[in-house]
């Protein structure tokens, strides 16, 4: 007789820097929406860990709406996080940013609007929370100032790299060029009457990592206007 042998592979996976939770997603049908939650369809494991607090993930549905909700036990903040839902292939085949949600705390619900289902019933699906890539934007406390008035500009940045001081500078527009301006997150400028200008800010760490800012207009008006 042929001998017999069992083999026991073990594949341990790592789960990308900045995961936050990760589970197995299987969605069904579920009245008129499409999804899981604690009786219908797979969300395994539905729990998962903020600071030293447990939450769970009470449902994730497709409605009619044409929305997608998130319902967890209790509220808790997932600013700067993004939902990818993977398929076993490992594509992302849905990203939600949090940024984008309507958010009830009360209700411990995210809800994003979408034109077409992202699911269907029998997916069988990842759903990964991470925190979503880093991002630098700019705001104005007013892009038409009064003449002789200065615009107050913030630099905001979003999922930098953690434990690491930025460092910024400005750029200003004007005429085609670009002109380096200030050292912080925020500018404070004054422009000429009938001027437009541009703003920019650029942030970067000691690790490599330097992001640019779309720029942002404010406009001066003309004399006697």
């Amino acid at each position: 007789d042929l001998e017999k042998k069992r083999q026991e592979v073990f594949i341990t996976v790592t789960a990308p820097a900045g995961t936050l939770h990760e589970a197995f997603f299987d969605p069904v049908t579920i009245g008129t929406t499409v999804g899981a939650d604690a009786s219908n369809g797979v969300i395994d494991p539905d729990e998962f860990t903020v600071g030293s607090d447990d939450y769970e993930i009470e449902s994730i549905i497709w409605n009619d709406n044409d929305e997608v909700v998130l319902t967890l036990d209790d509220h808790v903040s997932l600013s700067g996080k993004t939902l990818d839902f993977i398929e076993l292939d490992g594509s992302i085949d849905t990203s939600l940013n949090v940024s984008d949600a309507t958010v009830n705390q009360t209700a411990a619900t995210w809800t994003w609007s979408l034109a077409s289902a992202p699911w269907e019933d029998g997916d069988t699906l990842m759903l990964r929370i991470r925190a979503g890539a880093p991002q630098i934007t700019v705001s104005a406390d007013n892009a038409n100032p009064p003449a002789n008035q200065p615009v107050n500009l913030t630099a905001t940045v979003q999922n930098g790299p953690a434990g690491l001081q930025p460092s910024f500078y400005w750029e200003i527009g004007y005429s085609g060029s670009w002109f380096k301006h200030g050292n912080s997150s925020t500018l404070r400028y004054l422009g000429s009457p009938g001027d437009t200008v541009d703003f920019r800010a650029t942030v970067t760490y000691s690790n490599g990592v330097s992001l640019t800012s779309d720029a942002v207009s404010v406009t001066w008006p003309s004399p006697g206007t």
